[in-house]
């Protein structure tokens, strides 16, 4: 994934994914969408700390969205986001991932 450096936006849905290793290299993304993969792991959401302009994130369909406190953890480890499974994140949501 080094060569894609400068993508912006990458759609990854429907591809039975369980893995998010390596995609800390796209330093440029600002919306990832994940739909309908396979990604059950909350220390999955790790690999996107490095990604500090992602701003727009989904999930939705995957196993890991029904696990206890997944929104207010996505929430407080990639501070920057703005939307999360096609949900606006509010500054009182961020607050309130703080104290979980």
């Amino acid at each position: 994934m080094l060569h894609l450096k400068h993508l912006n936006q990458l759609s990854l849905d429907d591809n039975k994914i369980k893995s998010l290793s390596g995609i800390h290299h796209l330093e440029n993304l600002m919306e990832l969408y994940l739909t309908n993969n396979r990604i059950h792991e909350m220390k999955e959401i790790n690999q996107l700390k490095e990604l500090n302009k992602l701003i727009i994130l989904d999930f939705t369909g995957n196993s890991i969205c029904r696990q206890e406190n997944y929104r207010s953890f996505v929430v407080f480890k990639l501070r920057k986001l703005k939307v999360l499974d096609s949900v606006s994140v509010e500054l009182q949501e961020q607050s309130s991932a703080k104290e979980i």
